[in-house]
């Protein structure tokens, strides 16, 4: 979890962010081993995206957050687009998945 001090100066502490890569790079990379074509991977790859920003959008409009945590969205989205282009650089999905 941020703290509350670090949240108010825009910023997240070292453990929470690496708690964002670990979660959503782990979801991307799941959901692109299972894709069968590299549209599905890239389309696997923005759908984390597209889910970090709802999540964070949904804290904001429903807890009632002052702001929107930006560098949370920022981290959810190099973690997934981090993912989807090292399995493509290395091949992983044809190093991992049985055909």
């Amino acid at each position: 979890m941020n703290t509350p001090e670090a949240a108010t100066q825009g910023r997240a502490v070292a453990r929470h962010r690496v708690a964002h890569f670990l979660t959503f790079g782990s979801t991307a990379l799941l959901l692109v081993l299972i894709s069968e074509t590299v549209a599905e991977e890239i389309w696997a790859g923005f759908g984390v995206v597209a889910l970090g920003f709802i999540l964070e959008w949904s804290q904001f409009a429903i807890i009632g957050l002052t702001e929107m945590e930006w560098w949370d969205v920022r981290d959810d989205t190099l973690a997934a687009i981090g993912v989807l282009l090292l399995t493509q650089w290395l091949g992983l999905r044809e190093k991992l998945v049985r055909k």
